[in-house]
């Protein structure tokens, strides 16, 4: 694809690496291949290995580096779109692979909506059964691992205070928080996510229509919702294009911070998959010291 200089001086591309180098890699030459974007690396990690994997992989691929100390995913969104000078970002997560450009050209044609604060792919408000919680509702938001965002109304939300943060409202006895965040551990016992607690509808507060246990606004959530409120609109890709142009191996990052996570990718297949993929798609990118 042929850069348009000006587009290339209004949207920049982020990527978060935590520890996760050989990804973080993959993701970025997969940008670089696809679009001449000016690249931020984010490197938030806490091995020294890896904090100079992020240093080499920087200068080599001629990266904007920014080092930031380890936050919640959330908080570290909020610092990075409070502080940018570009127009617009394009957030990628460190464990995603672009395999096409169609999805970056609609993105950019979505770009001139001045009324939008960003394009990419929605994930729905929905029931959580099919992640065995039943009685919980997830909150829509933007696919945050790869999504482009138009600043000003982003910063706009944040200098109200919203965040990119995410956060789980325990709704059982929502005017006793602590006591509604307790009887929400019954749903880590064999058989306890089927008890719904019918009698204490009464004290639940309405979302979505029906009266959940608990809400979950995973990261962005907030901030998606907040925008669209106040009549902004958000340019919805479909996500068939994300299946063709995105492979996310999911959770690597999580991963690394918590071994226990069962959901998530393992990191050791993750890098494996990721330097077979970079020999194989992307030889001579990268020299052998950062093969490994």
């Amino acid at each position: 694809m042929s850069a348009n200089p000006y587009l290339t001086n209004t949207v920049r591309a982020v990527v978060i690496n935590v520890d996760t180098g050989p990804v973080t890699a993959l993701a970025v030459l997969s940008l670089q291949r696809y679009y001449q974007f000016p690249i931020t690396l984010v490197d938030c990690s806490r091995k020294l290995d890896q904090q100079q994997y992020a240093r080499e992989l920087a200068q080599h691929l001629q990266l904007e580096l920014v080092l930031q100390p380890l936050r919640p995913h959330g908080e570290t969104l909020d610092q990075l779109l409070l502080k940018t000078d570009a127009e617009h970002v394009l957030l990628l997560d460190s464990d995603a692979e672009l395999l096409g450009e169609e999805m970056l050209e609609q993105m950019i044609a979505c770009t001139s909506d001045r009324q939008s604060f960003g394009s990419g792919f929605v994930q729905q408000t929905m029931d959580m059964s099919s992640h065995s919680m039943p009685f919980n509702w997830y909150c829509s938001r933007m696919w945050i691992p790869c999504c482009m965002l138009h600043t000003s109304p982003v910063k706009e939300a944040l200098n109200r205070g919203v965040s990119f943060a995410g956060k789980k409202i325990y709704n059982d006895l929502p005017n006793w928080p602590r006591l509604s965040r307790i009887l929400s551990y019954r749903q880590r016992l064999p058989g306890g996510n089927r008890l719904r607690l019918t009698m204490l509808d009464r004290f639940r507060n309405n979302y979505f229509g029906v009266k959940p246990t608990a809400v979950v606004y995973d990261t962005g959530a907030i901030i998606f919702n907040d925008l669209l409120a106040r009549g902004y609109t958000f340019q919805q890709l479909d996500w068939r294009l994300q299946q063709q142009c995105v492979a996310h191996y999911h959770g690597v990052t999580r991963h690394g911070l918590n071994w226990f996570d069962h959901q998530a990718t393992s990191q050791r297949y993750a890098f494996e998959h990721a330097m077979q993929r970079i020999r194989e798609h992307y030889p001579g990118s990268l020299p052998a010291s950062l093969l490994r």
